[in-house]
């Protein structure tokens, strides 16, 4: 099936443009062609679960995932026509030298840089949770996820599963009791009433959001009975040996002190994740007030987060960086997390001109536009005394953002700009209307259920570096 979690990042549009532009990840992940529709819906078409036609009906393979050779269908996913999926979790990036210090393995696309932050700046989808972890303090290991699905078009999580338990065993991945993996992927999880269709169940017996934690082992019990059941379709019985091999896999992760973290899915309340119910935890997102985000997967088995997380611009250069100074545009931050990424979309000019309130939003709205003082530039800015390399072995130039930074065997190269830079913006600091409680400018914001993780992780730190020394 194809991935579910079509997580959104809000574009700040210009100052001429009022429209709001979004980024949908599951553009990159679909071909809604190729569904099976049963209906209508304003996030995805509906798809059958009782397709005996066994074609990879729900969508196209994830271009951003590392392609592999040899037998492989590009189109359907298959392997050779046999049906069979060969697991890969490749190994893409490393960091953190603390062994004391948790390890978050992400599961996720980190070889195509899909998302856009707002301004034209591109990051891969795993690198916005990946980077505001290791800002964290957590240790962190990028897993590029495989494009093999399985015979009906699906992303068999059990397979990954095992392949990451067999690098664990063979010590290529130090993961074990007090370590994290996160998966921000997923299928195109059913409804409750297709749920339901496909169980048999109704009546008293039919799930709902409440009672679904309630029935979970009665879920699982029943799909390894429709996987053993001749009178069933073959699609219906791999469907459920992918959902009882995924949930036994995870259970079997569990068990080695590895806590398992998914993303609920970002196409409303009236969808679960089958595949992943034995998670350790289904992040959701809500707002401050406790409402789940429009967006976003709750029922009784999630966990309440916050997938909503504003982009700030940070005017910050880099005395390190090859790019001249002058050439350089500053940072996207995520959040109050940190984690930042440099600059590569639009000029500089403007910054953080939206106006966000993360109690009233609301996806798919459009932000409203920072209206600012229209002045002139500041024509000392053009005057102001370019950096000399003398000021680099001292006291780097101050600005009104703080104290400047010192040159030390810790300093990493970046440093506020200048004045001559922050003079760019002379209206920024005198906004023509007040900002109201809760309103803060930005340059974009991200939505969707793979970012609850953020927050998520920062709040379970302390646990899980306690868990990781025995102290727990």
């Amino acid at each position: 099936m194809a991935l579910e979690h079509n997580d959104k990042v809000k574009e700040a549009p210009d100052a001429h443009s009022r429209a709001l532009a979004h980024v949908d990840r599951m553009a990159l992940f679909e071909d809604h062609s190729k569904l099976t529709k049963v209906g209508t819906s304003s996030h995805l078409p509906e798809f059958s679960l009782n397709d005996d036609s066994g074609a990879a009906k729900n969508g196209r393979d994830n271009p951003g995932a590392a392609r592999q050779e040899g037998g492989l269908d590009k189109k359907t996913g298959k392997d050779g026509g046999t049906g069979t999926e060969e697991p890969s979790t490749e190994v893409v990036k490393r960091t953190g030298q603390d062994p004391k210090a948790p390890t978050v393995a992400f599961l996720d696309n980190f070889k195509e840089k899909h998302e856009d932050l707002g301004d034209g700046t591109r990051v891969a989808h795993g690198e916005i949770s990946r980077a505001a972890a290791e800002a964290r303090g957590f240790n962190t290991v990028a897993l590029q996820d495989s494009d093999r699905r399985d015979q009906n078009g699906d992303i068999d999580f059990s397979q990954r599963f095992k392949d990451i338990g067999k690098k664990i065993d063979s010590g290529e991945l130090k993961l074990g009791r007090g370590d994290v993996l996160n998966v921000s992927l997923g299928n195109n999880d059913p409804t409750f009433d297709q749920a339901n269709k496909f169980l048999g169940f109704s009546g008293d017996r039919a799930i709902t959001p409440e009672n679904l934690a309630a029935n979970r082992e009665t879920i699982l019990n029943r799909m390894k009975e429709i996987s053993q059941d001749p009178s069933r379709s073959d699609a219906d019985r791999a469907t459920a040996l992918r959902v009882v091999g995924t949930n036994q896999a995870i259970d079997d992760l569990k068990a080695r002190g590895i806590e398992v973290v998914h993303a609920a899915g970002n196409t409303g309340p009236d969808k679960f994740s089958w595949d992943f119910m034995n998670s350790s935890r289904e992040l959701s997102s809500v707002r401050p007030s406790g409402i789940p985000d429009d967006f976003s997967a709750s029922n009784s088995l999630t966990k309440p987060g916050d997938g909503v997380i504003p982009i700030h611009v940070v005017n910050e250069m880099n005395l390190l960086s090859p790019t001249p100074i002058a050439s350089q545009k500053g940072n996207l931050e995520i959040g109050d997390t940190g984690a930042r990424f440099a600059r590569t979309g639009r000029d500089i000019f403007p910054a953080d001109t939206q106006i966000f309130n993360r109690e009233t939003f609301q996806s798919g709205k459009r932000m409203e536009t920072l209206k600012v003082d229209p002045a002139p530039l500041d024509p000392r800015m053009f005057d102001a005394a370019p950096i000399g390399t003398g000021t680099i072995a001292g006291a780097l130039p101050t600005n009104d953002l703080g104290p400047s930074a010192l040159a030390s065997d810790r300093f990493s190269g970046a440093a506020p700009f200048p004045k001559k830079f922050d003079l760019a913006h002379p209206g920024q600091d005198r906004f023509a209307e007040t900002l109201k409680p809760g309103e803060i400018p930005v340059v974009g914001v991200i939505t969707g259920t793979s970012y609850a993780n953020i927050n998520y992780l920062k709040s379970e730190y302390e646990r899980l570096r306690g868990l990781k020394s025995g102290d727990n």
